[in-house]
């Protein structure tokens, strides 16, 4: 069976999250292997606490505290196909497998993941905007580089005679670089209330990490005290 892996990394660097199980990355997976989307956004400043809870579902899902935590775990969490709830407190390493504790610790990061693919989702139309505006800019690099040329070119043709055709392409060039220009300024005013919601998401999605986080690791220390949490 194909799975996407969805990894939600929350850490205490800047925030930047690009969160998407896009389908063409899904699609290109071989049997047995998981394609990965990685997004990253503020947790707590709870250094000690670390986690990261395994849906393998469907759509197998990671959400994990930080990179170290990821990175530590990447090969036990890619070895099995049960679901999990894993957490370092103190510097030592537990993973819970009771149904029900498991259950909550998904129910808790999924708000965090939801908002992470609406985050996703904005930042690929962020991203096809860029992709258009990049063109553009290709293009008026082109006709700069020509207009350059020809009035140099221009300007030498004057001392010996007038040079009409050059005269015309250079008004034919400065037309469509006004024309782009304008298409080109279009493109940044859809930018900007794009970013400006991808700004507030982000807000909201360092305050629910730091709820996340908080109310992970009230669950995780419920477990060890409970003898529901197996030592790593």
């Amino acid at each position: 069976m194909n799975r996407c892996t969805t990894l939600l990394l929350s850490t205490t660097a800047a925030f930047a999250v690009a969160l998407a199980v896009a389908p063409a990355a899904c699609a290109g997976d071989s049997a047995g292997k998981h394609g990965m989307s990685v997004g990253y956004s503020n947790s707590s400043s709870d250094d000690d606490f670390e986690y990261a809870v395994v849906d393998a579902g469907e759509d197998r899902s990671v959400s994990s505290s930080s990179s170290g935590t990821w990175s530590d775990l990447q090969e036990i969490i890619e070895s099995t196909d049960d679901d999990a709830f894993y957490f370092a407190l103190h510097g030592r390493k537990y993973v819970v497998r009771d149904p029900a504790l498991v259950a909550r610790a998904q129910t808790i990061v999924r708000p965090m993941q939801e908002l992470g693919a609406k985050q996703g989702k904005l930042g690929a139309m962020q991203g096809r905007l860029g992709a258009q505006q990049g063109r553009l800019g290709a293009r008026q690099g082109v006709l700069g580089g020509r207009l350059a040329l020809l009035a140099t070119r221009n300007a030498f043709n004057r001392r010996d005679r007038d040079d009409s055709d050059t005269e015309i392409e250079i008004e034919h060039i400065q037309r469509e670089m006004e024309k782009l220009g304008r298409q080109q300024e279009e493109l940044g005013r859809k930018q900007e209330p794009l970013g400006a919601q991808q700004a507030e998401l982000g807000k909201q999605m360092e305050r629910l990490a730091k709820r996340v986080g908080s109310d992970l690791r009230e669950l995780a220390e419920q477990a060890r005290s409970d003898g529901k949490a197996e030592r790593l």
